[in-house]
């Protein structure tokens, strides 16, 4: 038996994207799911499928298969809370027969023995389940939301979000180069989607993946740094490389002044310069960008004491 799960990642066709980020990404969903498989005590196993990669689409597609080659549960009240969030139905029967004087003693075995049509669609509700929990992730602190995790869940996912557990799945989106992931389960009628993208990473990631968390949106900055690239065809920016910061997150983004465009600074190409710009961002999980206000070059000052 198996239960698909559906991620889709969205991306911007005039950046393109690194295939290797991807791929961490994925392995970083598997490992995540792992921890949800341990949280909710699910058994099975997990294995990461290709299903389709689109050309010239906004799209790439892949599967996570969970495949069932047992009972997925081994107690009844993680099988109360599994169908508490999938199917409602379903969890009335399994109510009613533990709850029956006849059952008293029985367990998930003999559920499922006696019910046997249930244990294929138990299963494909696992890929739901899964979906839910991701999902809870951004809303397990919601005041009167509709379901809610039992509250060692919440108190579970919330773990996850203090140890990172997401950092690597989203790095692509913390990178820049995807706009958004996509969850979704396969295979079932009106499948509950995930989105998560810039605006969410706060709900997954801890306050020590903050990407320069001294460069606040709105503030003014005062920088030294090199530019590196120079670019007109895809919108006009600049390429810096900047000084006295994390070097893996040195590489920043600014854009020129009103009525200005990124040949104004060809002449400045390989050179130091000392800028003031304008920090904007939307999450601190991303690089910020820059908008320039002034940019000169570099003027490196004589020591006269000696």
């Amino acid at each position: 038996m198996k239960s698909q799960l559906k991620i889709k990642y969205e991306y911007d066709l005039n950046k393109g994207f690194d295939m290797s980020t991807l791929g961490e990404s994925m392995i970083g969903f598997q490992a995540v799911i792992n921890e949800l498989f341990d949280i909710s005590k699910i058994q099975g196993e997990l294995e990461i499928k290709t299903l389709k990669v689109k050309e010239g689409s906004v799209e790439l597609i892949n599967v996570l298969e969970v495949i069932i080659n047992t009972v997925p549960f081994n107690s009844v009240p993680a099988l109360f809370d599994f169908l508490e969030a999938t199917d409602e139905e379903l969890l009335k029967q399994a109510q009613i027969f533990f709850g029956s004087i006849g059952n008293v003693g029985k367990g998930i075995n003999d559920f499922f023995n006696e019910n046997g049509f249930l244990a294929s669609t138990v299963s494909n509700l696992i890929a739901v389940y899964i979906t839910y929990l991701i999902g809870k992730q951004q809303g397990r602190k919601e005041a009167g939301a509709e379901k809610t995790v039992p509250k060692r869940y919440a108190n579970r996912l919330e773990q996850l979000r203090e140890k990172n557990s997401y950092r690597r799945a989203l790095k692509p989106i913390t990178t820049g180069e995807f706009k958004s992931i996509k969850i979704v389960p396969l295979a079932v009628s009106n499948p509950r989607e995930v989105v998560i993208a810039e605006e969410q990473l706060e709900d997954y990631l801890s306050g020590d993946s903050e990407i320069l968390p001294n460069f606040i949106n709105g503030h003014e900055v005062t920088l030294t740094a090199r530019i590196v690239g120079l670019q007109s065809t895809k919108g006009e920016t600049v390429k810096l490389r900047v000084d006295n910061v994390d070097p893996s997150n040195s590489l920043l983004i600014a854009h020129p002044p009103e009525g200005m465009g990124a040949e104004h600074f060809r002449e400045m190409y390989g050179e130091t310069v000392l800028l003031t710009a304008e920090v904007y961002r939307k999450t601190m999980y991303k690089r910020p960008e820059l908008l320039l206000k002034t940019m000169d070059r570099h003027q490196q000052q004589l020591d006269l004491s000696v």
